[in-house]
C-alpha cells in the first residue's frame, strides 16, 4: 500500500519510533502519514472501521471504547491513589494532632488542680491509645540503607528489624558485602502505598539524588533529638 495522509489526527506528544506507527503499542512500519502521525496497514484499517482515535492526554492511537491508552490510564489511576494517600496522611495527621491536643488540656487540667495527688484512673490512665492511628492496618516501612560503595538501596517490607537482619548477614543479593546502613524509613499504611512510595524514592535516587540526601539529613537531625539519642551522647 502506498504513502497517503490523514486528516483528521494531532500529532501526538511522544511517538513511539521514527518509523512506527502511532498505535500506542504497535511496532510496524507505517503506510499512511502525516504531520507526524504513522499507521501501520492494520491499523489503518481500525482507523477506517472507527475502532481507533487519539488518547485525549499524550496524544497515540488507542482504541475507541477506552477514553485513555493503558500508559496514561495507568499513570492516571497512580496519580489518584498518590492524591488519596496524601489526603489520608493529613487527615491522620489532624487525628494525632487533635488527640495530643486533649491529652495535652487534660494534662494542664490535673497539675492545676487543688491536690496534685494522681487518682486510681489518673495513675493508670494510658499515654498511648489506638485512637491516634487510622485503622487501616499500618505495620509496613519504606526504608533507605546507605551502602559502602556510597548508593541508596530502596526498599520495603512488613517487618523492617528482620528485613535489616536480612540485609546485614548478606542474604540479599543487591545488598551482600556492602555494609547496609539504615539511614531513614517510613511506616505507611498498607503494602500497595509502600509500593508506591518505594517507587517514588527510586525515582528521586536516580534523577534528583540531592533531594534524597536532603531528605535523609533532615530526617537524621531529628532522630538526634530524641532522647535515646540524647543520653547515649551523654
Amino acid at each position: 500500500m502506498g504513502l497517503y495522509l490523514v486528516n483528521d489526527f494531532q500529532k501526538p506528544n511522544w511517538l513511539p519510533g521514527v518509523d512506527q506507527c502511532f498505535f500506542w503499542n504497535c511496532e510496524e512500519s507505517y503506510t499512511v502519514f502525516k504531520n507526524g502521525i504513522y499507521l501501520c496497514h492494520f491499523h489503518d484499517q481500525q482507523l477506517s472501521q472507527g475502532l481507533i482515535n487519539q488518547c485525549n492526554k499524550c496524544g497515540n492511537g488507542k482504541l475507541i471504547k477506552y477514553p485513555l491508552c493503558p500508559i496514561c490510564n495507568q499513570r492516571q489511576k497512580r496519580q489518584e491513589l498518590q492524591r488519596k494517600v496524601s489526603k489520608q496522611i493529613q487527615t491522620s495527621a489532624k487525628k494525632v494532632f487533635d488527640k495530643a491536643k486533649q491529652i495535652s488540656v487534660k494534662s494542664d487540667k490535673i497539675i492545676n488542680s487543688k491536690s496534685n495527688k494522681p487518682t486510681t484512673n489518673q495513675r493508670y490512665e494510658p499515654e498511648y491509645s489506638p485512637e491516634w492511628r487510622d485503622q487501616y492496618g499500618w505495620g509496613f516501612h519504606v526504608y533507605v540503607l546507605l551502602l559502602s560503595d556510597k548508593s541508596y538501596y530502596v526498599g520495603h517490607t512488613s517487618d523492617l528489624r528482620s528485613r535489616l537482619i536480612e540485609h546485614r548477614s548478606n542474604q540479599v543479593k543487591s545488598t551482600m558485602n556492602k555494609n547496609p546502613q539504615l539511614a531513614w524509613f517510613l511506616e505507611v499504611y498498607d503494602r500497595t502505598r509502600a509500593t508506591y512510595i518505594e517507587a517514588d524514592i527510586k525515582e528521586m535516587r536516580d534523577k534528583n539524588p540531592r533531594q534524597l540526601r536532603r531528605i535523609i539529613i533532615q530526617f537524621n537531625d531529628l532522630v538526634k533529638e530524641t532522647w535515646t539519642y540524647q543520653n547515649k551522647q551523654n
